[in-house]
C-alpha cells in the first residue's frame, strides 16, 4: 500500500487540510470534522446542499479553528468551550438532541 497523501476535514464539508502526520482517537484522525456548521434551526449543513461551503478552508491548532475564503478574510474562533455558552440541539442525519455551543 502507498500513501500518496493525508489530509483532515476540521470542519466537515469545508476544505481539507494537508498534514504531514495524524495521530489516531476513539473518534478517528484527531482534528478530523470534530466541527460542523449548523443553519438556524439546528440542521447541519453539507456541501451536498450549499456547494459554495467548498470554498472555505479551515485551519486548527491547540487553541483555534481559523475559517477563510479568498476575498472574505479569516475568522478565529476559539477551541475551548464556554462555559457560559447557550447550548443549542443539533440535527445530524436522523440523530437529533445532539448538543452544540452557541
Amino acid at each position: 500500500m502507498h500513501l500518496a497523501a493525508l489530509n483532515i476535514y476540521p470542519v466537515k464539508s469545508l476544505r481539507g487540510v494537508a498534514v504531514p502526520s495524524a495521530g489516531v482517537d476513539a473518534l478517528g484522525a484527531v482534528g478530523d470534522r470534530r466541527f460542523l456548521v449548523v443553519d438556524p434551526q439546528g440542521a447541519f449543513m453539507t456541501q451536498r446542499s450549499v456547494a459554495r461551503m467548498a470554498l472555505v478552508g479551515a485551519t486548527i491548532d491547540d487553541a483555534t479553528l481559523t475559517l477563510s475564503s479568498d476575498g472574505h478574510g479569516s475568522l478565529k474562533v476559539r477551541r475551548d468551550p464556554d462555559p457560559d455558552a447557550r447550548l443549542l440541539p443539533v440535527r445530524v442525519w436522523r440523530s437529533e438532541g445532539l448538543r452544540a455551543e452557541d
